[in-house]
């Protein structure tokens, strides 16, 4: 499809004709699950394919072929809390991740390749719940399945009770996960910013900043985390009842002369609360009414304005499908890991764990996403999964009822 879109020659639009709908596409048509059991990055390529065709001549076919696999990959087959649906490779039968939950589970190229998948249906359909999927993934996947000392990817996430990532080594293995990180990491950049000729979505709060144009103004557009650095003499502190806080940002916007334009901000779906905007200083809290489909629209003439905003979160606990009774804990988007092998959680973690802070002279003045929890006697950390390295951990606790 490449090929033909390059050049427009029939030779390689007649090369695709022969191989374009495979037998997993007519079974998907007719409703049926041709994905239980099979080989993940042999049938995602599949459809990652249909959606080039459709990027081409915008067929309803494809758009029907491509929503078809995804509620069959994701939305009828349910997700561990990561995200992922796939052990050993191969896609888990729907509603069974407790028991895939061993060593082997979330391959890191499926990871890699779903979303993929999600970017495509989220630039096709503007659905906020693409973005919703892209950034749980960013967190437990993208950043979760790399060695934050020495780079390198584990192949597989261990699931299971005590489980220990296994790192790859930079001489004696080079698995496709190797490649596919750095694959993972240079696509972080374009999943931030959408663009037409009318509007500019925010699809994902990552600190960057972008230079492109909109009805042909240049636009420069900025984020950032809105936390005050230790060597500052002074911390963020939200006045609305909440603390210091990871899910507060700041984004400048400057343009090259006044223009109009819809800036839209997507609304992840975790937000517990009333989220807070401030426009040019002048502040807002967001109702649903002006919230529409996941997303915050500002239509308006911009010109060089500051955008604050932040967004409430709660602990929540997400339990495995086939074994309520095992529960992960997440913070917005990022699972929390429990640095023990026997964790007993009850079934209201916001009111088990308790906050772990730390003032210093790095990066940042307070510890993110730390928690610790009373254990039977004992305590027992939590900090997010993306920051567990040689230790081994427990996603799903053993659930108990709160006394």
């Amino acid at each position: 499809m490449r090929l033909y879109r390059l050049s427009g020659e029939e030779k390689y639009h007649a090369l695709l004709k022969r191989y374009e709908y495979p037998e997993m596409f007519k079974i998907l048509k007719e409703g049926g699950d041709p994905l239980s059991g099979s080989h993940t990055n042999a049938s995602i390529p599949w459809i990652i394919g249909a959606a080039r065709i459709y990027e081409v001549n915008r067929k309803d076919k494809w758009l029907d072929t491509l929503k078809a696999f995804w509620d069959c990959a994701v939305k009828n087959r349910g997700y561990f809390c990561t995200g992922a649906s796939n052990a050993g490779e191969f896609w888990i039968p729907p509603n069974m991740m407790g028991e895939y939950s061993t060593d082997r589970t979330q391959e890191f190229c499926t990871v890699y390749n779903m979303v993929r998948l999600a970017d495509f249906l989220f630039r096709f359909t503007g659905e906020a719940s693409y973005a919703d999927y892209i950034e749980r993934n960013l967190y437990n996947g993208f950043l979760a399945q790399q060695d934050p000392e020495s780079g390198m990817p584990t192949y597989f996430l261990p699931m299971r009770s005590g489980g220990k990532k296994t790192w790859g080594s930079r001489t004696r293995d080079f698995w496709c996960c190797h490649g596919t990180m750095v694959q993972a990491h240079t696509m972080v950049s374009s999943l931030i910013y959408y663009k037409d000729e009318e509007s500019l979505t925010i699809a994902q709060y990552i600190p960057s900043r972008a230079e492109l144009k909109i009805s042909g103004t240049p636009v420069v557009i900025e984020i950032k985390n809105d936390m005050k650095y230790a060597g500052s003499g002074s911390l963020f502190q939200e006045t609305e009842g909440s603390e210091h806080s990871r899910w507060a940002y700041s984004i400048s916007l400057r343009t090259g002369r006044p223009q109009r334009f819809m800036l839209k901000l997507r609304i992840p779906s975790w937000v517990k609360g009333v989220p807070i905007v401030t426009v040019g200083g002048e502040r807002r809290f967001i109702t649903g009414d002006v919230v529409a489909d996941g997303y915050l629209k500002i239509d308006r003439e911009w010109d060089e304005q500051e955008i604050k905003i932040y967004f409430p979160v709660e602990l929540t606990a997400e339990a495995l499908p086939d074994k309520p009774e095992k529960k992960a804990v997440m913070e917005g988007p990022i699972v929390l890991a429990a640095l023990s092998d026997n964790v007993q959680l009850t079934d209201e973690p916001r009111r088990a764990l308790h906050r772990v802070s730390e003032h210093s002279y790095d990066a940042w003045p307070w510890l993110q996403s730390h928690y610790v929890l009373n254990n039977g006697g004992r305590e027992v950390n939590f900090i997010p999964l993306y920051e567990v390295g040689e230790q081994p951990y427990t996603l799903y606790c053993n659930s108990v009822k709160l006394v």
